[in-house]
């Protein structure tokens, strides 16, 4: 498996941000936290998310991908973000329940998923990553 390496350049550094948003709870933005906190530098602290399987899911997609998020209380997190590029899996990790039913797709969007998965090195048949 061929590794990409990315890197961003920066003219000015960025300042910290330590600040508190308090956004009304909502599966969403609860999400883009999780994501967020996760490419970010430092350690990101969630509160009021809209707890649902599709918060679940992503974040034990995160903690695959090598992302400490621990549970703090109730609807609270404590994610430990190492910057972007970050993420990894071990190498032979299998992948359940990523994709949707392919039931649920008309033909055009079933072809153009599994075209963009054989690109990535996915096998459909297995869903085991390269």
């Amino acid at each position: 498996m061929v590794v990409k390496k990315h890197s961003v350049i920066l003219n000015k550094k960025i300042e910290e941000f330590n600040k508190v948003i308090e956004p009304d709870s909502d599966k969403s933005i609860s999400i883009r936290a999780f994501l967020i906190g996760s490419i970010s530098q430092g350690i990101s602290k969630i509160s009021n998310v809209l707890l649902s399987e599709d918060i679940f899911s992503t974040i034990e997609c995160l903690k695959k991908l090598n992302c400490k998020i621990i549970k703090e209380g109730k609807n609270k997190y404590k994610i430990f973000g190492k910057g972007l590029g970050s993420y990894y899996a071990k190498k032979n990790s299998y992948y359940k329940n990523v994709l949707p039913p392919l039931s649920i797709l008309n033909s055009q969007n079933e072809n153009e998923l599994i075209n963009n998965l054989e690109k990535l090195n996915f096998s459909i048949n297995s869903l085991k990553a390269a």
